[in-house]
């Protein structure tokens, strides 16, 4: 599989690892840690966002061979966070699952005493884009999400948590009061369920002691719960971004957890895809690839069923590769 870690606003990549420990946990995993040069992916409105998803597709198209994209998956902390949200919105046809952790989906920073830029609003309007957790929308393949936020965060308030999660049940058609999980002393953590999708959400009550300039300029911000739960324990993530004792839990485990239990299933079963990627990169099951530039794969010459390559046309339904496994006996055959 796969997984992408994106940094948060005045951090980098190295940074990052070294509050999740993502590579550590997931070492069986290809692991993508993209980086902006200015530190904040606000730049030029989200414009790095659209150059992640290309270099994601490219990844995938790349290691094709010996991907398993039934396990492509995306997580971030805070700006990176609300980067994973956005790219479940661009590119929910390849990744299977999403968890981010202090930022909400709609990226609304809460107004009141105590939170700072109050009622500002991230909106990654590069190239035409909309928020589809904002515009209503949502992802074009419901996939799984696992949401966290500290309840003493400087940006984002408890209600703003409340408020996103009831939304992200309803784009999802989710309802009920969910499944109390134990993950430990200071958290509040539940998963909604329907069918194969899973949205996890948990409040935590952990601090950081990290502070540093704010905006305006000559303000200090002190980051309280805008941090990444660890134990913090030898050999656990113990950064300045990292908040938690040893009776919590480490975000990045969780999530190495959370995305190995929520991959693409409808990709990983061998009754619900049209065989192994040929050549011409059309699956066993349909092999006729239509002559000159054109996306379509037919299972006669230019007749039958088909299936459309790109995933984003509305032609044909797009094809559904194997994935390429270990266990020669899990499958029906190359």
């Amino acid at each position: 599989g796969l997984i992408m870690d994106i940094h948060g606003s005045k951090m980098n990549a190295k940074m990052q690892e070294q509050s999740t420990h993502i590579l550590k946990y997931g070492d069986d995993y290809i692991n993508i840690r993209p980086q902006i040069s200015t530190m904040n992916w606000m730049t030029d409105h989200f414009e790095g966002l659209h150059i992640v998803e290309a270099y994601l597709r490219k990844a995938v198209t790349k290691h094709a061979a010996i991907l398993d994209t039934s396990r492509i998956h995306v997580t971030g902390f805070s700006m990176g966070g609300f980067m994973a949200f956005n790219l479940l919105c661009l590119a929910s046809d390849i990744i299977c699952s999403i968890a981010s952790v202090a930022v909400p989906p709609d990226g609304v920073y809460s107004s009141g005493v105590g939170y700072v830029m109050p009622g500002f609003v991230l909106n990654p309007s590069a190239r035409g884009y909309k928020n589809c957790f904002v515009d209503g929308s949502g992802p074009n393949f419901k996939r799984s999400i696992m949401y966290q936020q500290g309840k003493y965060d400087l940006f984002f308030s408890p209600a703003s948590f409340s408020k996103n999660v009831a939304s992200m049940k309803e784009l999802y058609g989710l309802t009920g009061s969910g499944e109390k999980l134990n993950k430990g002393q200071g958290v509040d953590w539940t998963r909604y369920s329907k069918e194969d999708v899973n949205i996890e959400t948990a409040m935590y009550d952990f601090n950081t002691s990290l502070s540093g300039a704010g905006w305006p300029p000559g303000t200090t911000w002190y980051y309280r719960g805008h941090c990444i739960p660890s134990k913090m324990q030898s050999g656990d993530p113990n950064s300045g971004t990292n908040c938690g004792n040893e009776h919590g839990y480490n975000w990045g485990k969780e999530v190495v957890n959370f995305f190995k239990a929520n991959h693409c299933k409808i990709q990983s079963s061998a009754t619900h895809n049209h065989g192994r990627k040929l050549g011409n990169g059309c699956p066993e099951q349909m092999p006729h690839r239509y002559p000159g530039v054109n996306y379509r794969c037919f299972k006669e010459v230019w007749s039958g069923e088909s299936c459309n390559v790109d995933p984003n046309q509305s032609v044909d339904p797009p094809c559904i590769y194997a994935p390429r496994v270990c266990n020669s006996t899990s499958n029906h055959g190359k």
